[in-house]
């Protein structure tokens, strides 16, 4: 089983023939391949499995099966197929999820970290999405990847088409940008940034209290930056000289909020620069380029039960508290978590006592 990518709730990987009965159960069903010309029977979901693996080999991607990352339960699939698109043969994603897990935002959460490995991975200008015109969700989720409709064209087998497209430069607007503050460098992380991660990722007092288990080895800490960091609103906090001390980041696949314009601030800091205000400086820089450059209208922050220096972190950003939630499941044992927010209002506020 290889695994491609990962999300804060989701595996992605790639197929192997014993996904056969969970497919069928999403591809045989009426109501699932509704905007498809029919369902699937046993021999079109064995075609579909084959295909997919025989164009891991050819293509370098396809269709990854998800699998929830709490339980392991494959829940569908999403990846990156060549489709004839108006008679041109284009990258497209696209996905299907078990209709008993709709609505919980998985679709836009793959889609999401698939269009991201795509841009970081591939050659392709653009990346698109086309469905049939009474597909209102597949509307809805490609817009959340920051595509436009482009297109629309007559299909023989689906009717009217629309056709949505984010280009290259399009991604780049809204990632892996480098920010800077008067003392520190904001900058997606590099493969090369595996052993200094390692370094402070190792440590207990680092990821326990933020709910992670420490890093095990320069390999493991590689295999996080590949699939975990490696994402356009993550940045290592680094010196000027660049060398990273620590991570920030924005999360737009929060469970705090199922909005598309709300996100979710996190961080943490390596041991032997606690202390003299790097994170806070480091959050005020990302508050700014949250709520100016990517116009969300919140962003939230959370904390669980005794982690002073994330509580103190999040008092001096000028965060308010929201909700406290008690018996969340966090690594082996269950923990109390305590929710703060951030609206664009508060931020414009704090922002202007600050300029004035």
């Amino acid at each position: 089983m290889k695994v491609i990518l990962e999300t804060h709730r989701l595996i992605l990987r790639e197929y192997t023939m014993e996904d056969f009965d969970g497919l069928y159960a999403i591809l045989s069903d009426p109501e699932t391949m509704r905007h498809y010309p029919a369902p699937y029977d046993e021999k079109g979901v064995a075609r579909w499995l084959t295909w997919s693996l025989n164009n891991y080999k050819t293509c370098g991607f396809w269709l990854w099966a998800i699998q929830l990352k709490e339980n392991g339960q494959f829940i569908g699939d999403c990846g990156i197929t060549m489709q004839s698109i108006d008679g041109e043969s284009l990258p497209e994603i696209g996905y299907h999820i078990h209709k008993d897990q709709w609505r919980k935002g998985y679709a836009k959460e793959a889609a999401t970290a698939v269009r991201d490995w795509f841009f970081a991975h591939t050659d392709y200008a653009a990346v698109y999405s086309y469905m049939k015109y009474t597909n209102l969700p597949s509307y809805a989720t490609a817009a959340s990847l920051g595509m436009r409709r482009v297109k629309e064209y007559p299909d023989p087998k689906d009717g009217i088409c629309y056709v949505y497209r984010i280009t290259r430069k399009e991604w780049k607007k809204r990632t892996f940008r480098t920010l800077q503050t008067e003392r520190l460098l904001l900058r997606p992380w590099r493969e090369e940034d595996a052993e200094t991660l390692y370094q402070y990722a190792k440590e207990p007092e680092v990821g326990i209290p933020a709910g992670w288990m420490p890093h095990t080895s320069p390999e493991h800490s590689r295999e996080i930056l590949r699939t975990v960091l490696r994402k356009p609103t993550v940045f290592a906090v680094c010196l000027k000289d660049g060398t990273p001390m620590g991570n920030i980041h924005l999360n737009f696949d929060t469970d705090m909020s199922d909005r598309e314009d709300e996100c979710e601030l996190g961080y943490w800091l390596g041991k032997p620069f606690w202390g003299p205000g790097i994170i806070p400086e480091a959050g005020r820089e990302l508050l700014r380029y949250a709520f100016e450059e990517l116009g969300v209208n919140a962003v939230w922050c959370g904390r669980y039960d005794g982690n002073e220096k994330s509580r103190r972190v999040q008092e001096k950003l000028g965060f308010v508290y929201h909700h406290t939630t008690h018996g969340l499941k966090v690594l082996d044992g269950l923990r109390t978590g305590h929710v703060m927010l951030m609206t664009r209002e508060t931020w414009e506020t704090i922002y202007r006592k600050e300029t004035i």
